[in-house]
């Protein structure tokens, strides 16, 4: 019972009471198991457990966006810079926290675009230009992409 997943489906309710059922039986055996009902749900406790260091760069990304995607002026100017490097994309996607399932789509087009993220933040004196340009942070963000990709593949 060290790593058990087990998945139920059309609304197998009746046989996952919490008191009486598979539910109950199970918590007897492992009570730190994490019972939820949906494949989501399981998919946002997983991604709201992130080590603190993947949680923030997240948050320097979702930052970042806001910075550009805020003012109509700045989204142009992205746009157009963009268009000048016959970029695949000429606008970044805004991450709603509400609509989490979202995130993974969010942070690839800014992932795809982070050379373009780069110039742009350059071209504005603003210092978060510096983490598009350092190995480091682009192997941890890359990861990010690839874990959250996988997540809603699956």
């Amino acid at each position: 019972m060290d790593q058990l997943c087990w998945t139920l489906y059309r609304r197998s309710t009746v046989n996952v009471r919490k008191k009486s059922g598979l539910q109950a039986l199970v918590k007897n055996r492992a009570p730190e198991i994490i019972w939820t009902h949906c494949m989501l749900h399981r998919s946002a406790l997983v991604s709201k457990n992130n080590s603190p260091e993947l949680n923030d760069i997240f948050a320097q990304i979702t930052k970042v966006i806001n910075y550009i995607k805020h003012s109509p002026l700045r989204a142009k100017l992205f746009a157009k810079l963009c268009e000048d490097m016959d970029s695949k994309y000429t606008s970044l996607l805004y991450y709603c926290e509400v609509r989490w399932l979202s995130r993974a789509k969010v942070i690839r087009r800014v992932f795809e675009l982070k050379d373009q993220v780069a110039d742009f933040l350059d071209e504005n004196d603003i210092e978060d230009a510096k983490l598009f340009r350092d190995d480091d942070f682009i192997v941890k963000f890359a990861y990010l992409v690839d874990i959250w990709e996988i997540e809603y593949i699956e």
